[in-house]
């Protein structure tokens, strides 16, 4: 954490009431009520950004892959379980990353970090 930031307080932190894991994929989860869906949908419809089984799983779908639309996970303050599927941050990276100042001005830069070993 740098100099002068710190976290909010854990009462300015509100979270979802689901009852189940799976239900933090679905347009009824509050942490997911501010995506851009449309105000008459499903509380049940699917809304979740990652995949949920597979290879890729807790890898973002291809639909939101070029999206600039903000991501909304739960957190320590909700009801769900420490492995609920939408708390893929909190799990921290799987791959090596190496984050970085871009030269021209643009802002933060990152990319895989590759070793190769002699």
């Amino acid at each position: 954490m740098l100099p002068g930031v710190s976290l909010s307080d854990d009462g300015f932190k509100v979270g979802c009431e689901c009852d189940e894991d799976g239900d933090c994929k679905r347009a009824g989860c509050s942490c997911l009520s501010d995506m851009n869906i449309e105000a008459d949908t499903d509380p049940e419809k699917k809304i979740y950004v990652y995949h949920s089984f597979g290879p890729n799983r807790g890898c973002l779908r291809n639909s939101f892959l070029e999206s600039r639309a903000p991501i909304y996970e739960c957190h320590s303050q909700c009801a769900c379980s420490e492995d609920c599927p939408n708390k893929v941050v909190d799990h921290g990276r799987r791959i090596p990353l190496q984050i970085f100042r871009t030269s021209d001005g643009r802002g933060w830069g990152g990319g895989a970090l590759i070793v190769i070993s002699k």
